[in-house]
């Protein structure tokens, strides 16, 4: 993968200054690979990181679904992150399907579905494409990907905490 980029950079530090040394309730789903991805996560503090080879497609193994149940229940999680990094935007490669079919999965499966509708936890997904630097965030409403621009991680980061009932001062 490409070289982080001075947007993802500045990027990295407005999620530093926005997360203002709380854990972030959310629960991001990486593959092993993505370690651009792995940077900005880690600069949002999440609650809990999940790295799963071949992405959340996978959910069929309990150990995937216990851990986002851990994350939920123990850890106050109510948001799902699942990421994909390219060389691309979403819109130019076919890997996009790969990430929104392990975001459905996710919201499909079985036991975690029913998680998910009792906690009332959202499923989000999103796109780093590590040439540009920049992060698209998939909008299930107008199914497509929309570019996060600099209020886009503020609004993302104050909705992720309103879902778990925390609310800015």
């Amino acid at each position: 993968m490409g070289i982080p980029t001075l947007a993802l950079t500045q990027f990295r530090r407005r999620a530093i200054e926005e997360v203002d040394g709380s854990v972030l309730p959310a629960c991001f789903v990486l593959e092993p690979h993505m370690h651009v991805t792995a940077g900005v996560v880690a600069s949002l503090q999440p609650a809990s990181v999940l790295q799963i080879h071949g992405g959340a497609r996978r959910t069929a193994d309990a150990t995937i679904a216990e851990t986002i149940e851990h994350a939920v229940e123990k850890l106050g999680v109510r948001t799902i992150v699942v990421c994909a990094e390219d060389t691309y935007p979403p819109e130019m490669t076919p890997r996009r399907e790969h990430l929104l079919a392990s975001a459905q999965a996710l919201t499909d499966h079985l036991w975690l579905e029913r998680l998910f509708r009792d906690h009332d936890v959202r499923v989000e997904a999103l796109w780093l494409d590590v040439v540009e630097g920049d992060i698209h965030r998939w909008d299930p409403e107008q199914r497509r990907f929309e570019l996060l621009a600099d209020s886009g991680l503020s609004d993302l980061l104050a909705t992720m905490r309103r879902r778990a009932g925390i609310f800015d001062a």
